[in-house]
């Protein structure tokens, strides 16, 4: 009779597990149970076998199908689980764990048996947001078909490369670690994307961008849509044996800015803007072009004498 509510124990405990909510048991860290042999150990009673448990685990607890008799834990990560001798299946289970089910030990009449239940995978919760949301999230290079804010629950512990991608922003990498039953939240920010062409004649001018901020991108034209953080420029473009331009250039989220430029020969008086894909009628200043809502430009005229250091720069503002 002892033996059949011991059984009845063991299966609600089953029962319980098994009926948890899909989100409580999708977070529960992994554990395995690792039968390392008979131990050398005698045991006296004739009618009882022990079963020797160590592990890392706090609070172990256990169940089998013979029922337990009694379990000693006195020691801090070692049980002493005394059984019925024979085979036994016994269920293993801590708080935070999945249980580990139906493990076959045999375990003979006064013998002992020593086995080690190791963490085998640990886990945690990572929270993904990004301003503004809607960013394609990448983990360790992976595509995870999730957007931003995204909860991903069971997330193995341990460091990912975090990735997110969306169209006209800059791709914003970062690490982050998972760390067992902790929720790790990480909120990014992303820069904004604008576009920049430069086409000059003759080709094969050297182009430099200054945001003002430390940071010049160079390149060598002809440029189709160069992807820029949104803001304001300082766009300088040289050839060996031409006149320069200086421009300024504003860079505004999704849209392109092309820039078509002819270069004057070094001495030649005259230069010209071409914006052969303005959207925007141009403003006529006293000899000057005036290219509204993006870059400015214009053409001097001092006599005969060249620009200023060889260089065109921008106009002053229209009034």
């Amino acid at each position: 009779m002892k033996r059949i509510l011991q059984t009845l124990t063991m299966i609600a405990s089953l029962i319980i597990l098994c009926t948890a909510s899909p989100e409580a048991a999708e977070i529960l860290n992994e554990m395995e149970v690792i039968d390392r042999g008979l131990a050398p150990v005698v045991v006296r009673n004739p009618e009882e076998s022990i079963l020797i448990v160590t592990s890392v685990i706090p609070k172990l607890s256990f169940a089998s199908n013979m029922g337990i008799i009694r379990v000693n834990d006195d020691t801090p990560g070692k049980w002493i689980v005394y059984l019925h001798p024979g085979t036994n299946l016994i269920t293993f289970m801590a708080e935070g764990y999945k249980s580990v089910s139906s493990v076959r030990l045999v375990v003979p009449k006064k013998k002992a048996r020593n086995v080690e239940v190791k963490v085998l995978k640990t886990r945690g919760t990572l929270i993904v947001e990004s301003d503004p949301s809607g960013a394609a999230i990448f983990l360790n290079g992976e595509d995870t078909e999730k957007r931003t804010p995204y909860e991903f629950e069971g997330q193995e512990t341990g460091t990912y490369g975090l990735a997110l991608r969306m169209l006209h922003y800059l791709a914003d990498t970062t690490e982050v670690e998972v760390k067992a039953g902790e929720i790790t939240r990480v909120t990014r920010p992303l820069q904004a994307l604008g576009y920049l062409s430069v086409h000059t004649v003759p080709s094969e001018a050297d182009v430099s961008l200054d945001s003002g901020t430390g940071e010049v991108i160079t390149a060598t034209t002809p440029i189709e849509q160069l992807p820029l953080k949104t803001g304001a420029y300082s766009l300088s473009v040289h050839k060996p044996g031409y006149l320069g331009w200086k421009l300024s250039v504003t860079i505004e989220k999704g849209q392109i800015v092309q820039k078509d430029l002819d270069l004057q020969p070094e001495g030649k008086l005259g230069a010209q803007l071409k914006p052969k894909k303005s959207r925007k009628w141009p403003w006529i200043v006293s000899g000057a072009v005036l290219v509204a809502g993006g870059v400015a430009a214009v053409m001097l005229t001092n006599g005969n004498n060249p620009p200023e250091n060889g260089t065109i720069s921008d106009p002053p503002s229209h009034p």
